[in-house]
């Protein structure tokens, strides 16, 4: 019993100290005198300056308003909160603090569906990320495109008392769970000033916008069938036998059973392919597996044409309502005949590697750029603060222009650097996704599916180029410097100012991209064009013509302007020619997937 009880005092002792030590005692004393209902602010620092920001987890449109459930994080200093020692954070519950009153103006009673904890320091930092649901109305359609407005502010604190900064300029999607039916293809966190009638102070806001497209019918339907049923062998419904298929055939496009697939790979004739197990075909994303092409104004309609005037691909419908004066008129198996045997592919791929490169120097140079600003900053206030030594009291004011000039100006570069950095990091991602969707097409999509990733490689690679050429005099490496008056050392009597920030801004030759333009070929038998010739097939089947982009937003096309003349072909060019025409096939030029600018694409 006596042992007994000295454990249970040791117990106690070890208890007590581990609760000391994760904050029980600096709970009491910190909270001791504290009023939550006081605002924070001092009169050294009488603007509490709060970041906001929205992590999205749901999204849900249902024609009228968007639901959002929604990580908010909250952060301030609240200097009432400070401590020295053990423990480094604590936390308390939000109702024993003073916190933000920030509301959703156009929503303004949130369902909140979890209020954690805040997590306080020891510097008195407060981190809160509630979990809320909101709604909005706030909603407009442009085109394909549903863009939705959420406006956040303090209800009543003005902006002398509490500063609402961006913490990302985007609405954050780490923790985001895909909607099914919708897509978020673009967002932004723009922070805003406002005067209102009823007050003389300025409130700060943030517009939260959400763009979203809705997802293709068809081709939501086809994941559920992919995922729920399990597909049968092809060749063995020709019979009414549905057995389980074991793999799938990307050449032939067909489901395999076991005996299937043993005698696929026997057979001369396609004894070559390489079936993928059924598991990895399942996993597929639906872009690849969908192959059937439909027109773009005949939905129900398959697209059997592709008009190398237009650069389109239309059913029989269009092809005689609208196309039927197009000389340049090719069906879509021919059109895209060899396209990946051929050099094009590769050429795309090699292209969106250099840009990706490119890419990856901006985003280098962008770190670099504020690492250089963040240590030059630092040496400079340390100067400024020097210089301010050897000057009298009545200078303070002018010390205080000069360092909120430097947080200026420092404030406003490093937030624009940072967000061409979080730019040529999404645009890194649209090359890489569009790197591996081309790739993966290569070995497993129909040439004819592989024609139209080109034509999207092209506009992707164009926009690309376009957007990386206008950056070379936006892009600039920014140093800050100052220049001291000449009397700042010496007599300050007559002085107004300490010095002024000087902005340094130096282009860099990074933009070295290859001017070269990358092109898609179409392969037509020759067989064709013989029979073409002879009178067998229609002329427009198998005539070639070098084409410019064309501009898919038309719906009805002017009859084409006639051929130019042909021109004399170098040396190079005519040797580029044998190499392209073989015995059985000939190449043409479909194409520009990229050029220089768009003056360059106009005269191809």
């Amino acid at each position: 019993m006596i042992y007994f009880t000295i454990f249970i005092l040791c117990v106690s002792e070890i208890v007590s100290g581990i609760v000391n030590v994760t904050g029980d005692g600096t709970i009491k004393k910190v909270l001791k005198d504290y009023n939550k209902y006081a605002y924070p602010g001092t009169a050294e620092h009488p603007i509490v300056k709060v970041k906001h920001a929205l992590n999205l987890q749901k999204m849900d449109y249902n024609s009228i308003r968007m639901f959002i459930e929604v990580w908010s994080q909250l952060n301030w200093k609240d200097p009432r909160l400070t401590w020295g020692g053990q423990p480094a954070r604590i936390r308390l519950p939000m109702s024993l603090i003073w916190t933000p009153d920030l509301i959703l103006y156009n929503n303004p009673i949130p369902k909140p569906s979890y209020e954690p904890n805040a997590v306080v320091s020891q510097n008195g930092a407060v981190l809160v990320v509630p979990v809320n649901q909101y709604e909005t109305e706030n909603c407009t359609k442009h085109d394909d495109v549903i863009e939705c407005v959420f406006k956040f502010g303090s209800w009543t604190y003005g902006g002398d008392e509490i500063e609402l900064e961006v913490f990302s300029p985007h609405v954050m999607l780490d923790y985001y769970r895909e909607n099914p039916e919708y897509v978020i293809v673009g967002s932004s966190a723009v922070r805003n000033e406002q005067k209102y009638a009823c007050c003389p102070e300025i409130y700060y806001d943030i517009l939260y916008t959400i763009q979203i497209k809705q997802l293709v019918f068809l081709l939501f339907f086809h994941n559920i069938a992919m995922t729920t049923v399990a597909p049968h062998c092809d060749p063995c419904k020709t019979n009414d036998d549905e057995r389980e298929a074991v793999s799938w055939c990307s050449v032939c496009q067909e489901c395999l059973c076991e005996d299937c697939d043993s005698t696929h790979r026997k057979l001369g004739i396609t004894k070559n392919h390489k079936p993928l197990p059924i598991e990895e075909y399942l996993k597929l994303p639906a872009s690849i597996l969908t192959h059937e092409i439909f027109c773009s104004k005949h939905m129900k309609n398959k697209a059997e044409f592709f008009c190398t005037t237009h650069g389109t691909t239309h059913c029989h419908i269009c092809y005689r309502d609208i196309h039927n004066h197009c000389k340049q008129v090719l069906r879509m198996d021919e059109a895209s005949r060899g396209l990946k045997s051929s050099p094009v592919i590769s050429s795309a791929t090699d292209k969106i590697k250099e840009v990706t490169d490119c890419i990856d120097k901006l985003i280098e140079n962008r770190v670099k750029n504020i690492i250089d600003l963040d240590e030059k900053r630092d040496k400079l206030e340390n100067d400024i603060k020097k210089l301010r030594l050897d000057i009298e009291n009545h200078l303070d004011t002018i010390e205080n222009n000069l360092l909120s000039q430097l947080n200026e100006a420092y404030s406003y570069h490093r937030d624009a650097i940072k967000t061409q950095e979080i730019e040529f990091s999404e645009t890194k991602e649209k090359l890489s996704n569009i790197l591996h969707e081309t790739e993966q097409k290569k070995e497993i999509s129909p040439e004819t599916q592989m024609f139209l990733q080109l034509q999207s490689v092209h506009e992707m690679l164009l926009q690309t180029d376009r957007y990386l050429q206008g950056l070379k005099d936006k892009v600039k490496f920014i140093k800050l410097d100052m220049i001291i008056e000449k009397n700042a050392r010496g007599f300050s009597e007559f002085m107004k100012q300490l010095g002024q920030i000087k902005v340094i801004a130096s282009t860099m030759d990074i933009f070295n991209l290859d001017k070269k333009p990358v092109r898609a070929y179409a392969l037509v038998s020759r067989s064709s064009i013989e029979k073409q010739k002879s009178g067998g097939v229609s002329p427009r089947a198998g005539k070639l013509k070098v084409m410019s982009t064309p501009d898919r937003s038309r719906t009805v096309y002017p009859p084409p302007p006639p051929p130019p003349a042909p021109k004399k072909l170098s040396t190079e060019q005519q040797y580029q020619n044998d190499i392209i025409m073989s015995e059985t096939s000939s190449f043409a030029l479909v194409e520009d997937l990229l050029c220089s600018d768009e003056d360059e694409l106009n005269d191809v």
